[in-house]
């Protein structure tokens, strides 16, 4: 009835070329999807890591204004307290000794601390740590 050796066959078979070829794209792909993966993971990295640069940079900018404010309070806060300590010594200025000292010891506290306060705040170290970013390509 039916013929073995009439079975359906293509009229143009693969070459062996062609198999291998096929069977080499099905692996490469999926490794070039991975490259590209981890190159873009890389690039994500590095762009994170200039976005803390430049951080750094606008960090360090507005630490010296500043600073440089700070420290122009500071002094003519003390330059106050020292005209107001010569008007009294000089008799322009009648404040009682007590007076006189209670405002020198708690301005001068108050500067002190003020400006203690304000440069560990601008020169903290905690804001110059990087953030781990190595995880995310390992």
């Amino acid at each position: 009835m039916s013929n073995p050796s009439n079975k359906l066959t293509d009229p143009n078979p693969p070459s062996s070329s062609d198999i291998l070829s096929a069977i080499e794209d099905t692996r490469v792909i999926p490794q070039v999807e991975k490259v590209e993966a981890i190159f873009t993971l890389q690039e994500l990295d590095q762009e994170i890591k200039k976005a803390h640069l430049r951080t750094l940079q606008d960090n360090n900018i507005q630490r010296r204004r500043y600073a440089v404010n700070t420290f122009i309070l500071t002094c003519s806060w003390i330059g106050v307290v020292i005209c107001i300590v010569v008007l009294a010594g000089i008799k322009l200025l009648s404040l009682s000794d007590t007076v006189l000292v209670t405002l020198i010891t708690t301005t001068t506290a108050s500067v002190f601390g003020f400006f203690l306060l304000v440069m560990k705040y601008l020169f903290n170290p905690e804001f110059e740590k990087p953030k781990e970013t190595t995880g995310i390509i390992g």
